[in-house]
């Protein structure tokens, strides 16, 4: 009796240790929680504890909060968005951005390309602890009418708001990120591929930035739609998790 009761206590301190560890410390992961329903492209801020890490005017650069509320009209409809259809892996909501921009007026060959990029930045629950390594992970669909797809998508810690103004000083961020997907272009338009990292913290960190910091010499560009209108390299993002 007193070990087959020794076995219970240690399973269900096993069982909540487990869920105490495995906490997901992103708030709001999936853009479920949001402020209002999204009319059109840009509105990003929309999604609660979520920033677009521009701190210019909002018209220079746009990441897209893609909603099953928004209206079929409007092109952030989900899973009808203009630029590629696609379910929300987790509800009805998910993120949009930019990783490469180029000019081309027919086919896949860029004339120019601009460094164009897009960001979007996360808040945790509670900050990194220096020394404690940390699963990092989301899931990244390609846009079915992206002219491209790219190899190059990272994360960026900060220990506090990170904010660069992208109006008047361009793209990409300046900053390195601590992780960096190595690895082929995502190209996969159907699933939602899943990319993660382990990643041990200095201390203090309660913000991350997710996209391209590379330029566009360092970035690597697979056709996709080469007939399409839509010049970019444009990927879905759901379920973003700090565990």
């Amino acid at each position: 009796m007193g070990n087959k009761f020794i076995l219970i206590i240690t399973s269900v301190f096993a069982l909540f240790w487990g869920n105490l560890c495995s906490q997901n410390l992103v708030l709001n992961p999936s853009f479920e929680t949001i402020s209002g329903c999204p009319i059109g492209p840009g509105e990003f801020l929309r999604a609660n504890n979520w920033n677009d890490v521009n701190s210019g005017a909002d018209s220079c650069y746009s990441p897209d909060l893609i909603a099953g509320c928004a209206p079929q009209i409007g092109g952030v409809n989900s899973p009808n968005m203009l630029i590629g259809s696609q379910n929300s892996r987790t509800g009805s909501n998910h993120a949009g951005i930019i990783l490469y921009e180029g000019v081309a007026l027919f086919g896949c060959t860029p004339i120019t390309s601009s460094n164009y990029r897009e960001y979007i930045e996360g808040q945790l629950s509670s900050p990194l602890v220096a020394g404690q390594t940390y699963c990092v992970s989301f899931y990244i669909n390609l846009a079915g009418q992206a002219k491209w797809g790219v190899n190059s998508i990272g994360v960026f810690f900060s220990n506090g708001l990170y904010q660069h103004n992208f109006c008047t000083s361009g793209s990409p961020a300046p900053v390195t990120p601590q992780l960096q997907y190595v690895g082929p272009a995502i190209m996969d338009t159907t699933s939602w591929v899943r990319v993660q990292w382990n990643y041990t913290a200095t201390g203090g960190e309660t913000h991350f930035v997710i996209g391209n910091f590379r330029n566009d010499a360092s970035t690597t560009r697979n056709d996709n739609a080469c007939n399409s209108i839509h010049p970019y390299a444009y990927y879905f993002i759901d379920d973003v998790s700090v565990v």
